[in-house]
């Protein structure tokens, strides 16, 4: 029953994965060959969008690695990878427009934005418990599947919310587009490019939501085989 359950969960999951990647990789491989009209790069985009909110002291920084981008709060710089820093495609701007939202938000110090930092820490040390509650319920006791599969739904939340967040992070970086100069038709591909970078965060979601139903069933069956065990 658990394998015919696994396959039935694992399939649309697997497929979701694959189309989420598909997704997003055409989307900054479409929109990172389209120049853009208004003769930014993602450094001077993200230097004028902090400049404009009085970010004077945050510097903009030219990373390693894909879509490695990211606001570094410690060292307060907006640091851009190597696709997006000096490259005037439409992918280069939303990305470094995008990327500042963050440094705007903690220079405002926004309630959600601490929020959303304390959730991703919580979010973190929640899976590294939840793996640890799996290895306990399989060698030592199966009742710490319940623990695990708490884990899970509080992770699903906690993700929940981080999505809810990247959607306004989305419109925040669109309105600020809609207003640097950005014609109509690039507004329309960034926002695009953005709506395909939700379904990373989507995947994620179905993804917990399956592991707590898989879990379920593990833990399910596991009280089952005791209780045939027991004769009763």
């Amino acid at each position: 029953m658990l394998y015919i359950i696994d396959l039935i969960l694992l399939i649309p999951i697997v497929v979701l994965g694959l189309y989420s990647q598909i997704r997003i990789n055409t989307a900054v491989a479409k929109y990172s060959k389209i120049q853009s009209c208004s003769d930014f790069n993602g450094e001077s985009i993200a230097r004028r969008v902090l400049d404009s909110n009085n970010l004077y002291h945050i510097r903009v920084e030219q990373g390693n690695g894909f879509l490695s981008d990211q606001y570094n709060k410690k060292k307060k710089s907006v640091v851009l990878s190597r696709l997006v820093f000096d490259q005037k495609t439409i992918a280069a701007i939303t990305i470094a427009t995008r990327q500042c939202s963050c440094a705007v938000q903690d220079s405002e110090n926004r309630f959600m934005y601490k929020v959303r930092e304390m959730i991703i820490i919580i979010a973190r040390i929640v899976s590294i418990l939840m793996w640890g509650f799996v290895v306990l319920g399989i060698f030592i006791n199966p009742k710490f599947y319940h623990l695990a599969v708490l884990s899970l739904v509080m992770s699903f939340i906690i993700k929940l919310i981080i999505f809810s967040e990247e959607v306004k992070v989305n419109a925040w970086t669109l309105n600020v587009l809609r207003n640097i100069e950005v014609f109509s038709s690039e507004y329309d591909c960034a926002k695009n490019l953005l709506n395909a970078l939700k379904y990373i965060s989507l995947a994620e979601l179905l993804g917990n939501y399956s592991n707590i139903i898989r879990l379920f069933y593990v833990d399910k069956d596991k009280a089952q085989g005791k209780f045939n065990k027991s004769g009763v």
